[in-house]
């Protein structure tokens, strides 16, 4: 059995056994794989802060990752120190000697042994320049200066044979493991491509280079009490293995298994989901002590580490989590409060990178599950319905209802209202009996003078009940902030949910919380079938004017009632049947096109433009049934007696012309919705909640007939 979640699978127990069954990529549930005795150690490696963060820096060590399980804590200083036997090695932001006390401090206090890291070996940066450390102020360490570009980015090398190289390399790590006060120095080494190619390492086996570097510092360090740590990737054979070329060698250096001093600890790093991971034998056979090092994704992690325990032979050290970004990232994620930096596009792999990498925190140290309210899911990492346009490099935003491409030919009022989230949705499944969401809306304007925020700007949630077969609304006192707002609700676990999204603004960030150890999964398929979705283009009441709640929309109505995913086009005041706009629909690949734009027309522009736009859609789109509905609104006089009538005799003028052709082209009757008590409207334009429920109800039953003959 196996539940997935855009394509990526999450763990559930089966049997009494509780096996666990995941597929590739997958939420990791469940007991933590643990060797005989417990991991000895439980370590993380995490970017050194910025000297403006070293406080916070210091009080996430004390109240999250102590309490969290953590005991060693390996710090990516890199050359972010301000070294004093070579100052001109000092990279930007670099910490002072009085930042690395307070860090050892706060360490020491919490009984976290801190081990911190340079790169001195490979990773110096610069595919063509290298910015900062120790190249940028030595070029001539450079083993390829010879080469505008090596041969994978970041990673130039220093020469292990320079007779100059090897003294600052140790002169910086003594150096940096004094300033920290630390008994362990992890000094990197880690896909190591330049070498063996300059004059002086020609001839020399790329394993000797490496083994007598690696031993050059670690022996240095021994002498000065501290313990030397290295990624172990280059002491693998790539092609023996079944390794990528970054987590395994295929450059000759895996010959310095065994040369490598023993005493030295390999960090076995991989984050791939690989069939097997060998090498947790290969370096236990050839007398190494080693950390297991998973990184983002819970999934991989749980399988390097299965197998790990699987085939444990007395070696490990512990298990080391992975980050790879800037502390304040990884510090925002684990605490569930990261967003794209400086209103940027949150659907960018970066948030599912840094949540992802916050749902294995808590994963790989099952004390910080144990203590945290929430499992958070980025919105781009959660499946969403409404989008027309679903490549994530197609729209502007995550979060934009129209594509990017040819943004300038679209009308302005078009371009900014596309920006709202009308009709879209999360729809999923979840194990958890409780929801959060955190949204922050894009626009101030939460709220207008005829239309409550919690429609403008807010989230509702509504849940499928199987006993009586009906949805059902899920309440919370969800009000937006235009700061940012949270709410949450009790829900029944694994039933379909459906989040929907703010009709009259956007979204500049949002995210769900489950319940720890609980994932967020696909939805099973729709019991009606249909799953292209049925494309509404129209005003500001198919926009959603003027109801209380995102679900209370008519669009969204028809959708629920008749079980079909929708696109919602509605522009409020804006849907007027330009030709560009007719490009735009005809693009999405529909079942049903419902065109409700004789609101923002008036009789003569609707004479001009309407029969054009609908012959153009029928010649794009030869067979998709296309629906005009009358005007949705109570019969106040003016021209919609007149509107009505126009849409009725072009739908019977084109049937006639010719029935094959026209066959599915369908006149929604006002008879069907229009009362006569004139309760259907906020102010006799807008519909209300009760004119949306009439309009949408109807509108689904047509959609049925036309869907399901």
């Amino acid at each position: 059995m196996k539940k997935t979640w855009h394509g990526v699978a999450s763990a559930v127990l089966v049997a009494a056994a509780a096996v666990l069954v995941f597929g590739a990529g997958a939420e990791a549930t469940g007991p933590f794989p643990e060797p005989a005795g417990g991991w000895k150690s439980r370590a993380i490696v995490l970017s050194a802060p910025m000297p403006n963060e070293v406080a916070r820096f210091n009080a996430f060590v004390k109240n999250t990752l102590a309490p969290a399980g953590v005991d060693t804590l390996v710090l990516l200083t890199r050359y972010r120190y301000q070294f004093k036997s070579h100052p001109e090695c000092a990279a930007s932001n670099a910490l002072s000697h009085a930042d690395a006390r307070a860090i050892k401090a706060a360490c020491d206090a919490c009984n976290v042994r801190l081990v911190p890291k340079m790169n001195l070996l490979g990773h110096q940066g610069g595919k063509s320049v290298v910015t900062d450390g120790l190249l940028a102020a030595h070029p001539e360490l450079d083993e390829s200066p010879e080469k505008k570009e090596v041969r994978h980015n970041y990673c130039r090398s220093i020469c292990p044979k320079h007779p100059e190289a090897l003294k600052y390399a140790t002169d910086l790590a003594s150096e940096m493991a004094e300033a920290f006060g630390a008994d362990m120095m992890h000094v990197g080494c880690d896909e190591v491509f330049e070498i063996g190619s300059c004059p002086r390492c020609k001839g020399t086996p790329t394993g000797t280079l490496f083994a007598d570097w690696v031993n050059g510092i670690s022996r240095h360090l021994k002498a000065k009490g501290v313990r030397t740590m290295i990624w172990s990737d280059r002491l693998l054979n790539a092609k023996e293995s079944g390794y990528g070329v970054w987590e395994a060698s295929d450059n000759g250096t895996d010959a310095a298994l065994g040369k490598v001093d023993k005493d030295v600890i390999c960090c076995d790093w991989h984050y791939e989901n690989c069939p097997k991971y060998p090498s947790v034998e290969t370096l236990a056979d050839a007398g190494y002590e080693l950390y297991v090092c998973p990184w983002r994704y819970p999934e991989n992690a749980r399988k390097f580490l299965d197998y790990a325990v699987k085939h444990d032979k007395g070696k490990y050290l512990g298990v080391m989590l992975t980050t790879w970004y800037p502390a304040k990232d990884v510090m925002d994620a684990i605490e569930g409060t990261w967003a794209a930096p400086d209103g940027k596009d949150p659907r960018a792999e970066r948030a599912h990178t840094f949540y992802s990498l916050a749902r294995n925190f808590q994963y790989v140290f099952p004390k910080a599950r144990a203590r945290a309210k929430w499992t958070w899911f980025d919105g781009s990492e959660v499946p969403m319905e409404g989008k027309g346009w679903t490549r994530r490099d197609q729209t502007e935003t995550y979060y934009d209802r129209l594509p990017s491409a040819g943004a300038n030919d679209v009308p302005w009022a078009v371009w900014n209202l596309q920006k709202h989230t009308a009709g879209m949705s999360f729809r999923f499944t979840t194990d958890s009996a409780k929801l959060a969401i955190r949204w922050k809306p894009r626009f101030p304007n939460l709220a207008m003078p005829h239309m409550p925020s919690t429609g403008v700007s807010g989230v509702d949630v509504y849940q499928w009940s199987e006993e009586d077969g009906k949805w059902r609304y899920c309440p919370s006192w969800a009000i937006p902030k235009q700061e940012g707002s949270e709410a949450t609700w009790r829900i029944r676990p694994n039933a379909l949910t459906v989040v929907n999204l703010p009709l009259y603004n956007g979204i500049e960030w949002i995210r769900l919380g489950v319940e720890p150890g609980c994932g967020i999964f696909d939805p099973p398929p729709r019991k009606s079938g249909v799953t292209k979705p049925v494309v509404f283009y129209g005003t500001s009441t198919t926009q959603g004017g003027c109801v209380t709640r995102p679900g209370h929309c008519w669009t969204t109505i028809a959708s629920r009632i008749a079980d079909v995913p929708q696109v919602n086009l509605g522009f409020s005041g804006a849907g007027k049947m330009e030709d560009v706009m007719l490009d735009r629909v005809a693009q999405i690949d529909a079942s049903v096109y419902v065109l409700d734009t004789a609101g923002n027309m008036g009789v003569k522009l609707m004479e001009e433009r309407f029969e054009k736009f609908t012959r153009g859609l029928r010649e794009r789109r030869p067979g998709v049934p296309i629906v005009v509905p009358a005007h949705p609104w109570d019969d106040v006089g003016g021209e919609f007696p007149k509107q009505r009538a126009f849409l009725r005799d072009l739908c019977a003028k084109l049937k006639a012309e010719d029935p094959a052709k026209w066959k599915d082209l369908y006149f929604l009757s006002d008879e069907e919705f229009i009362t006569g008590d004139c309760d259907n409207t906020v102010e006799g334009a807008h519909l209300n909640d009760l004119g949306a429920h009439r309009m949408g109800a109807s509108c689904a039953n047509l959609l049925k007939k036309v869907l399901r003959p």
